[in-house]
């Protein structure tokens, strides 16, 4: 189950991440800060340039910004004066010494612009007022820069074809784990979510994540009556960070994990590819997705799939490796292609791909089509008009992936004994899983449309 963040990407999002746009069309001009008397703080730009719709202040008084958050004092400037955006603060009155911390954001044309890490310090004598405004505006920039539609941690000003994040693993850098424990509801994987070294880890260049049974870890007297305690949960939800086994209500069997870029990264609208090698293995499934970066949306709103091929080789079974399905799903419903090979998925290497537009979602492996669906296909609107994060990670079973006409599947969806009585055909499924049932990922590439 995924797990939606508990503020909004645009409070966490690093100004670092945010700042190195090479070709915005627009500059934020440097801001004039006015220290009045006998108290008051006036921080103002020019208005530079035609269109401007909204110019945000957001101040601190000798406290940084150690990511792109609401200040202590913040206005939405809607009106210019006098030919300035202007955001008075009446009545503090800093003294000197004091730093005062600022970023600003402009919409420009529709499009978000940022002046990033700004700082003030008060000396004993006010600036000078700003220079009167002539009718002359900085003219547009010319350049090759083609205006985009994507937008990257909520900041436009991109340009086509300029690549928003390209990542490969030498280190986790900007991507962070979910810890927690699965199996809470009848959709959820088998699994306990972890960043433990054995189930996650990185080498020359690649991120591999490979499931193992907790009983591996641990003992088998966990699973069955043991008590779980996950150091460093980041579920808000008690039970998913503590849990005890009881009955036939024994813990999740598994271990593995899952990594997001929803700490440092999101985006709406671009070319996604993810080079990655799919895992093999019975009931495993490999996770390659975008989730909403909006929590208000909820844990189960919906995400899309750029490849999901279940690790099962039982080639009497339609849901085996050579069958592989990208789409679309939707709380309980899900809108998937499916694409069949002589040769397994998880065989080698394979570029997984999605053209996100303002539109359509255009699915493919390997410069091959899988499916296209339009804002005209029953999809949420949200789909189109939210940004998404990249989730990478492995789970095991669960009561979504796997039908129950499966042959030889243990375990029933909605059974109350599903955790047992798939724990308890180990012996049949466990030693299909070898050194290749590890998810490999090579590199992720955001690129903008």
């Amino acid at each position: 189950m995924s797990r939606a963040p508990g503020v909004a990407v645009v409070v966490v999002a690093f100004g670092l991440l945010l700042s190195d746009v090479k070709c915005q069309k627009y500059e934020v001009p440097e801001a004039t800060v006015e220290i009045l008397k006998p108290r008051g703080i006036k921080i103002s730009i020019p208005d530079f340039v035609e269109h401007i719709s909204l110019v945000a202040f957001h101040v601190n008084i000798n406290e940084e910004f150690q990511t792109l958050a609401h200040g202590h004092y913040a206005q939405d400037v809607v009106k210019k004066k006098d030919g300035r955006w202007t955001y008075h603060i009446p009545l503090i009155k800093p003294k000197q010494g004091d730093v005062i911390y600022y970023w600003i954001y402009a919409i420009i044309e529709g499009l978000g612009y940022h002046a990033l890490d700004k700082s003030y310090t008060v000396t004993e004598g006010s600036p000078p007022p700003p220079p009167p405004v002539t009718p002359d505006r900085i003219p547009d920039p010319s350049g090759p820069c083609q205006s985009s539609s994507s937008t990257k941690n909520r900041q436009g000003g991109l340009c086509r074809g300029q690549i928003m994040l390209h990542k490969t693993f030498d280190n986790l850098d900007g991507w962070s784990y979910e810890v927690f424990i699965g199996g809470s509801h009848l959709d959820d994987e088998f699994t306990v979510f972890t960043k433990d070294s054995r189930v996650s880890w990185l080498d020359n260049g690649k991120l591999y994540i490979q499931p193992i049974m907790m009983e591996e870890r641990y003992s088998e007297a966990l699973v069955n009556i043991g008590t779980l305690n996950l150091e460093g949960c980041t579920s808000p939800i008690p039970e998913e960070c503590s849990r005890q086994a009881t009955g036939f209500l024994i813990l999740p069997p598994v271990m593995s994990a899952r990594v997001k870029s929803k700490n440092s990264f999101s985006f709406r609208y671009g070319t996604v590819e993810i080079r990655a090698k799919l895992p093999r293995g019975d009931w495993i499934v490999p996770e390659l997705w975008l989730e909403p970066a909006n929590s208000n949306l909820g844990a189960n709103w919906g995400r899309m799939v750029l490849g999901m091929a279940r690790g099962n080789t039982d080639v009497a079974t339609t849901e085996n490796n050579r069958l592989l399905e990208a789409g679309v799903l939707m709380n309980s419903s899900s809108q998937y292609s499916q694409l069949t090979r002589d040769v397994r998925w998880g065989q080698d290497f394979h570029t997984y791909r999605l053209v996100w537009s303002h539109d359509r979602l255009e699915f493919s492996v390997d410069g091959q089509p899988l499916t296209t669906l339009t804002s005209n296909s029953g999809l949420k609107s949200s789909f189109f008009t939210e940004e998404f994060y990249i989730t990478l990670g492995v789970h095991v079973a669960g009561g979504r992936d796997f039908p129950d006409s499966m042959r030889n599947k243990p375990w029933k969806n909605t059974h109350p004994k599903r955790f047992v009585n798939f724990w308890l055909d180990k012996q049949s499924w466990r030693p299909t899983w070898d050194k290749d049932s590890a998810l490999q990922i090579e590199s992720v590439k955001v690129t903008a449309l």
